[in-house]
């Protein structure tokens, strides 16, 4: 389990081998290099280098395949805010776990 957070350091949640869980316990998101795709296969965002997560406004019409989430698990433990760092123009903030 790796944790990881936005580009703005709100703390997302965890990847279990490629899977993005929320800290909520969640199945939202499969990578594929360095996209993440949702359950019906749409675009959601990317992880970066420094592995935080960011959307890339330019890749907002891509698709993958869909799959079928995993059951939600229990929530995990909040883990502390990071800095924030500034978005390059054409990026997004990856959407707020509870957005899911």
């Amino acid at each position: 389990m790796r944790w990881t957070w936005t580009w703005s350091g709100q703390y997302f949640g965890y990847w279990v081998g490629n899977d993005l869980w929320t800290h909520g316990g969640k199945h939202v998101g499969r990578r594929t290099g360095d996209d993440i795709f949702s359950p019906l296969g749409l675009y959601l965002g990317e992880v970066m280098p420094n592995q935080r997560l960011i959307t890339d406004n330019s890749k907002a019409a891509r698709r993958n395949g869909a799959f079928t989430a995993s059951a939600s698990r229990t929530g995990q433990d909040a883990q502390a805010k990071i800095v924030t760092l500034a978005l390059s123009m054409g990026y997004q903030d990856f959407p707020h776990a509870d957005t899911f």
